[in-house]
């Protein structure tokens, strides 16, 4: 009877550690399947791969998150100075200046359809088109009242438009 007795508790000792060693993989495979929208949650905001330019502009910081291919310059002026960027895959242009002594908006080279126009209370955002060689092409107007910056996005695509405006309203400071 002592002999069935202390086989049992084996049975049963072997038993919960079988099932103790089967829900720990679970709960392990668990976790790692609920880990998996997180790898995938900082590109969601932006929908494509992007490298995350940290600018200093008159004593603010700005984070944009722009595409890897790209170029840049700066340019300084007495009262403040211009960022501009040219993303190569979408031949669109973007202008971020800070300071004064500017006529703003930037681009009035042609006639300007307002398509939308948001304000908060510190940062307003103008989304239209105009018609550049009888084709249009968007532009994205965002600009932080109280800190004097102004980013323009010029020459955006009909198809490229909703992946831009989500790069606009994305950018921090």
């Amino acid at each position: 009877m002592k002999e069935l007795t202390i086989k049992l508790t084996i049975c049963m000792k072997l038993y919960e550690f079988k099932l103790y060693t089967w829900c720990q993989e679970r709960c392990a495979l668990l976790k790692c399947l609920l880990m998996i929208p997180f790898l995938f949650l900082n590109n969601f905001c932006y929908g494509f791969v992007h490298s995350g330019d940290t600018i200093m502009l008159c004593n603010n910081k700005c984070v944009l998150n722009l595409p890897k291919e790209k170029t840049y310059n700066i340019q300084y002026y007495e009262e403040g100075e211009f960022h501009n960027y040219y993303l190569i895959n979408d031949s669109v242009q973007i202008t971020v200046h800070c300071g004064y002594l500017v006529n703003l908006p930037l681009n009035i080279t042609a006639v300007r359809y307002i398509v939308s126009s948001k304000k908060k209370s510190n940062e307003s955002l103008i989304i239209g088109y105009e018609i550049v060689n009888e084709r249009k092409k968007f532009f994205i107007e965002k600009y932080f009242e109280a800190q004097k910056i102004y980013i323009l996005f010029e020459n955006i695509s009909r198809k490229r438009l909703k992946k831009y405006i989500k790069m606009s309203k994305c950018m921090r400071l």
